[in-house]
């Protein structure tokens, strides 16, 4: 192993150590997000997930979920300004946090100009929760609702 190898494993090795030996996995609301998802972070970017401002409001505490650590914190927050925007902020999902913005910003759009409920009663519990398509996958978009991501996209970057 050549000398830059050895010294980013031993830097790498230190920043898993300072994640593990965070205080905040023995407070309750963190339990549970100590899972491998956290690895795709550095020390500050946990850090900073972790104690976003957003997440210190009740109607967010429900995205402090390990799947958090997938998603870069300039999407969180894009996101949640952009449900705000819309006053749907308080449905927000962790899945529609993995859209672009500006795809996110389309399929509602999309949603809006169709007359299709931004907002929409779980069938099970009768809640209001987001319209599943826009937590939905890329892929299933077509296959289940017949939308066209990729057409929404470039009319979106068009409209630009």
């Amino acid at each position: 192993m050549d000398l830059f190898s050895v010294l980013m494993f031993q830097k790498n090795l230190k920043g898993v150590k300072k994640i593990l030996d965070m205080p905040e996995w023995n407070q309750g609301k963190f339990q549970g997000l100590l899972t491998p998802n956290i690895w795709k972070n550095n020390y500050e970017s946990v850090v900073k997930k972790l104690y976003l401002p957003y997440l210190k409001e009740k109607k967010y505490e429900h995205l402090l979920v390990p799947s958090i650590f997938s998603i870069p914190v300039s999407k969180i927050e894009n996101g949640i300004d952009l449900l705000k925007k819309y006053n749907i902020d308080a449905y927000i999902t962790i899945r529609c946090l993995r859209f672009e913005t500006t795809t996110l910003e389309g399929l509602i759009e999309y949603l809006i100009n169709n007359n299709i409920d931004l907002i929409v009663s779980d069938e099970l519990t009768g809640k209001l929760r987001l319209n599943p398509i826009l937590s939905c996958e890329k892929v299933l978009l077509k296959k289940r609702f017949g939308i066209d991501i990729e057409d929404i996209e470039k009319k979106k970057r068009g409209s630009r």
